[in-house]
């Protein structure tokens, strides 16, 4: 740890005198599935004025016929999403 580390987050943070001033927030589990990311897409395509629907219906037919899995690690996290 550096000095400069130390003193910015002095600055930027309170110093707590005891645990009980700390609150942790309570986080849920976030509910991502594929058909949550479907529908972000769909949405995200819709906004652009483009079917959305049919983009991502025509998309996840055209993505089990080709394997891009093998191309790179963006295929390969693709093809994870799309299969």
């Amino acid at each position: 740890m550096s000095v400069v580390w130390g003193h910015n987050f002095q600055f930027q943070y309170k110093p707590v005198d005891n645990a009980t001033q700390l609150a942790y927030p309570v986080l849920s589990k976030p509910k991502l599935n594929r058909q949550t990311v479907y529908e972000l897409m769909e949405q995200m395509l819709n906004v652009y004025g483009l079917d959305g629907q049919s983009c991502v219906l025509r998309t996840l037919c055209e993505s089990s016929r080709v394997d891009i899995s093998q191309d790179s690690i963006f295929g390969h996290l693709l093809s994870t999403i799309l299969t």
